[in-house]
């Protein structure tokens, strides 16, 4: 076994094709430095030695042999060879495991691109039914507030509409509003995070003032929850702001 090992490792590492890789091995090893007058030949670095190359070196030194020649077939058994990566991609099994592999990979990326498009169509199509819902719980509660009849539960109603337009309104931003983000610059989705921010209703209104001073808060009110809409139409809904309801519709 050990002859045929022995043998195994002359085929190889005496190979044309490898003899420059030899060299550099030897070299690396410090058991050689190349010599300049002999190409693909090197000088031992054994005092009084001519150059030799890995044949010679096999003859006159076989134990420096087999411990560069080791560990240039480890290096490759680690790292394939361009040839040998090249049998690799031609080798039909890598090649249908690949296919196989990257049809996959394309039919899951496609799977999740429809997915997420359907999720921000019917998120789209959900979106003016979410802002109506919002809008028209807040000046039902302004109303009743102002006429001091309000009370827990229409509060409640509101609170529920403006998590529901919170929820739907705070998806994750796209590349372009990172982008614009990161850069400072103005964007849809930077103003449409501030119209979310600003959305007015975040608590209950106090309970202690009379009616007219009511009158007066519900009338101020009506017109934040007017300029908030614009705001949010003209953002969320991907064109020119709507027209704000007339006060009369809205209450």
């Amino acid at each position: 076994m050990a002859d045929e090992n022995d043998d195994l490792a002359a085929v190889y590492c005496l190979a044309e094709s490898r003899g420059a890789e030899f060299n550099e091995a030897a070299v690396a090893l410090g058991a050689a430095y190349p010599d300049p007058t002999r190409p693909g030949g090197m000088s031992l670095t054994v005092a009084g030695t001519a150059p030799v190359s890995a044949a010679e070196l096999r003859e006159h030194d076989p134990g420096k042999f087999k411990r560069i020649c080791g560990a240039v077939m480890r290096a490759n058994a680690e790292s394939p060879s361009p040839k040998e990566k090249e049998g690799l991609l031609k080798d039909p099994f890598v090649l249908g495991v690949t296919s196989v592999l990257l049809s996959s990979v394309s039919a899951v990326v496609t799977t999740l691109g429809i997915q997420s498009l359907e999720r921000r169509r019917a998120r789209r199509d959900r979106l003016p039914d979410v802002i109506d819902a919002f809008y028209a719980a807040a000046n039902s509660y302004l109303d009743r507030w102002a006429d001091m009849v309000s009370n827990s539960a229409d509060y409640a109603a509101v609170e529920r509409a403006r998590a529901d337009l919170v929820a739907t309104l705070s998806r994750r931003p796209t590349w372009r509003a990172r982008l614009a983000r990161r850069l400072g610059l103005p964007s849809a989705r930077s103003r449409l995070d501030a119209a979310v921010r600003s959305l007015p209703l975040g608590e209950p209104l106090p309970s202690g003032p009379g009616r007219n001073d009511r009158q007066t808060r519900a009338s101020q009110e009506r017109d934040r929850l007017r300029e908030s809409r614009r705001a949010v139409e003209g953002t969320a809904l991907g064109g020119p702001a709507a027209p704000a309801p007339a006060a009369d519709q809205e209450g």
